[in-house]
């Protein structure tokens, strides 16, 4: 048979394929444009089907696989699918013959997932669970000491009083039990008993449901250890930033209490000078050109006078830490304005004030050394602030049309010069273990950009296994005796 056959008769499966995948593209986008339409779900949709597309041909519902998994997924991540419509996707994609067991262990291996805060990865991974097998309630749980076992978080149903006992079970030890269509399974770190995922099975459903608990088991470990991991760093990260407020905070005061008094007194003596020189020989030139002279030394120590209080004021950390943010940034704004004539397009979009207080402040101090580096060199006409908070990270944007400038060439003489304003904007972020992004060529502006990873969720959800209380589930709270604890 020549290859040119060949390719004829494969055609025909090529084509089923193909409808099929066209079947379950359609499903996705007509449940994404009812829910949450954007151009973003359009694109991670196109995306999940131009590499199934690749698999085409091969045979055992590849490409069919890869297409739901991957478009799951990304969705669910991107909070562009809901919940609470995972299910009805996954019934649909059934009805089209779609392997949903297969489709789950391959979403639930998704690393995408893996970026989401703590909090939301549960979520995600315990609807994509319960949506592509034969399981239903499943729930996560944690040791907690003493105590006995405690619920981290549940989906759909509270779990029967029978199922603490079964996790505790599979946390000593005994790494899988079951009762009635109960099942617990251990989740291991670093090969010690760190979590537990429980479910009730179908009839008949025992291996598929136990294959997609272990699945999402081994994300489930890789996702709590990047949490302690995240929630240590960043403990780490506010200690040094609040030992670094503090000492702002001393030197703010410092300079309040020794240069600016001593500004004050030399505003003082100028204003006796130039009362004792105009009241010699005056009208003639010496003395008019004298009291020139001492008029602009005048307006020398009264600028440096606004100058030194400005830094005071800006190293006032711990009041402005305590401030909502948009509040905060708008003082900043505002004093830039009025000292520029230059009113900024400001733009704050997410949740800014769930962050956390030092890395608010550090935020805010970042926006305020942008702006100033703009009043002193930029000799800009417009400047844009642009601040967003999503699900994963924070990004802020600072632009100018000013007259730019080299960037390396800058850096480099702001250190030899012990200069910290493009220095300590970078540092700030760097130590917030973010990304900054510094462009700009002379007489085009300046664009400086960064992203930081959010802090609270993890942080909050690293809190919560340290404590008695659990986290708040997808179906309401729950009290220890709701959920069978001890």
């Amino acid at each position: 048979m020549t290859s040119g056959n060949i390719e004829l008769s494969l055609l025909p499966a090529h084509t089923a394929q193909q409808t099929q995948l066209d079947a379950a593209q359609s499903v996705l986008h007509a449940s994404c444009d009812a829910t949450h339409p954007s151009q973003d779900a359009c694109a991670r949709i196109t995306w999940a089907r131009e590499e199934a597309d690749r698999l085409v041909g091969l045979g055992g519902g590849m490409a069919e696989t890869a297409f739901a998994a991957g478009a799951l997924a990304s969705l669910v991540a991107a909070g562009l699918l809901p919940h609470a419509a995972v299910a009805t996707v996954a019934q649909e994609l059934h009805e089209q013959g779609v392997d949903l067991v297969a489709v789950g262990l391959s979403a639930l291996r998704d690393p995408g997932l893996l970026v989401l805060p703590l909090e939301d990865f549960l979520d995600a991974t315990l609807a994509l669970l319960e949506a592509l097998g034969p399981l239903h309630a499943p729930s996560i749980w944690v040791p907690a000491g003493g105590a006995g076992p405690r619920l981290l978080r549940w989906r759909s149903q509270v779990p029967s009083p029978d199922v603490p006992g079964l996790v505790r079970d599979v946390l000593v030890g005994e790494g899988a039990a079951t009762h009635d269509n109960w099942t617990a399974l251990v989740v291991r770190s670093f090969q010690r008993p760190s979590a537990a995922l429980a479910f009730r099975v179908d009839d008949g459903g025992a291996q598929p449901a136990a294959a997609l608990a272990a699945a999402l088991g081994r994300l489930l470990s890789r996702a709590l250890e990047r949490a302690r991991l995240f929630a240590a760093s960043a403990e780490q990260a506010a200690t040094l930033v609040r030992s670094s407020e503090r000492r702002m905070t001393r030197i703010g005061l410092d300079l309040h209490d020794g240069p600016l008094q001593e500004v004050v007194l030399l505003s003082y003596e100028l204003t006796g000078l130039r009362a004792t020189v105009a009241s010699r020989d005056p009208g003639t030139p010496a003395t008019d050109a004298l009291l020139a002279r001492i008029d602009d030394l005048e307006a020398l120590t009264a600028c440096l006078d606004d100058n030194l209080r400005q830094v005071a004021h800006s190293l006032d950390a711990p009041g402005q830490m305590r401030r909502p943010f948009e509040p905060a940034l708008s003082g900043i704004v505002r004093g830039f304005g009025v000292r520029t004539g230059i009113e900024p397009d400001v733009q704050v979009t997410g949740d800014i004030d769930g962050l956390s207080d030092s890395q608010r402040g550090a935020l805010l101090r970042i926006v305020q050394e942008c702006l100033t580096n703009v009043r002193l060199h930029s000799r800009a006409q417009n400047v844009q602030v642009l601040v967003t908070a999503g699900a994963t990270q924070v990004d802020a944007v600072i632009k100018d049309d000013g007259v730019g400038f080299d960037v390396e060439p800058a850096l480099r003489e702001s250190a030899r010069r012990g200069r910290m304003g493009l220095l300590g904007i970078v540092e700030r972020v760097r130590l917030l273990g973010g990304l900054c992004d510094i462009r700009s060529r002379p007489g085009e502006g300046c664009c400086i950009s960064l992203t930081v990873a959010r802090w609270t969720s993890e942080m909050a959800a690293m809190a919560a296994l340290d404590t008695d209380q659990p986290l708040s589930s997808t179906a309401g709270p729950i009290s220890r005796q709701d959920c069978g604890g001890s």
